[in-house]
């Protein structure tokens, strides 16, 4: 019996339209589906991007844009969500849930929708940092909520290696 082969996330998640940078690429990617009267494809990119089916609705009615900038990185999160590995599955909800509260503020959700942005990313620093500190064969990485969110913030708004700065000074 042949053994399943586990796919990448990431190229799950983004399979048929590809990773987009920004609610913008997606508007105009709706747009031109809409154009040319593929409304199948809309909601196949509503799904990849972790969109309401109610909302392509509204769009082919035209009642408004298809995404916002933070429908757009909330979609995003939940796809991430959805994706996730049992390993991570219980850190990376609890940093989508954060992330997601963040994305009110539109400079923030347009910096989590950025092509190649991921939570995983997070974790894998998290863990880094984990094992270099770790004492025994235990390594933690550890801090409160709004450091978490700091931490957050750093990664999406100032990059990786601000990030893994944020996550050193918790040590």
């Amino acid at each position: 019996m042949a053994r399943e082969v586990k796919k990448d996330a990431k190229e799950e998640m983004f399979k048929v339209f590809g990773e987009f940078e920004s609610a913008e690429e997606i508007n105009k990617s709706a747009e031109g589906l809409l154009e040319e009267g593929d409304k199948e494809n809309l909601y196949v990119l509503a799904e990849e991007n972790g969109l309401d089916k109610e909302d392509v609705d509204d769009f082919i009615d035209g009642m408004g844009a298809f995404c916002t900038p933070f429908s757009a990185a909330v979609g995003k999160l939940n796809i991430e969500k959805k994706y996730a590995d049992k390993d991570t599955k219980m850190i990376l909800n609890t940093i989508a849930a954060m992330a997601m509260t963040l994305c009110r503020d539109e400079s923030f959700a347009a910096a989590v929708r950025g092509k190649g942005k991921s939570i995983k990313e997070i974790i894998g620093s998290m863990k880094s940092a984990a094992g270099k500190h770790k004492t025994g064969s235990m390594g933690v990485c550890c801090g409160t909520d709004k450091q978490l969110i700091a931490v957050i913030k750093a990664y999406y708004l100032d990059g990786k290696e601000a990030m893994e700065k944020m996550i050193e000074s918790l040590y």
